[in-house]
């Protein structure tokens, strides 16, 4: 039985793994992209002689998720508007979500996220610190800040 199994997925390259004195190949598969794959074997064999059978079929795909990773990282899923007039809500307000090392958003409910704007003399106007829905993301909806003509940068923690 001493052969060769040949896996394929969408997210991951070809391997070669050698099976063991009974014909079998233990694989542990890890992908960078989180979401649904497929993964196909195809082994390289004989008839087993004693019982007639094929251990695999060749090319049977095998239907995976891979999770995301632990939570690292915010990302700005939805950047708010360029320019805003001072006092006035952004026409475009900022989503913000979960993000693991690779950048695959992570769905988890009840993680704090906290607005800021980096500068003293601004307002900044909004729910400052909302909670991250099922989907691990929080979406504003009064965000506005007042304060004099300049360029200012906000920060989510």
């Amino acid at each position: 039985y001493n052969n060769a199994a040949r896996f394929t997925s969408q997210n991951t390259n070809t391997f070669v793994v050698a099976t063991d004195s009974t014909g079998r190949a233990f694989v542990n598969i890890r992908s960078l992209i989180a979401g649904p794959s497929e993964i196909t074997a195809v082994v390289d064999h004989d008839v087993n002689a004693a019982t007639n059978l094929v251990p695999v079929v060749n090319g049977s795909p095998a239907f995976v998720t891979f999770l995301p990773g632990p939570i690292v990282k915010l990302v700005i899923t939805r950047e708010p508007s360029d320019t805003v007039q001072s006092g006035t809500l952004f026409d475009r307000q900022p989503q913000v979500s979960l993000s693991d090392q690779y950048g695959n958003l992570v769905a988890q409910s009840g993680v704090p996220i906290t607005a800021a704007v980096l500068s003293n003399n601004i307002q900044l106007g909004t729910t400052l610190q909302l909670i991250t829905d099922a989907n691990g993301r929080v979406n504003y909806s009064d965000m506005w800040m007042a304060g004099p003509t300049g360029s200012y940068q906000l920060r989510f923690t």
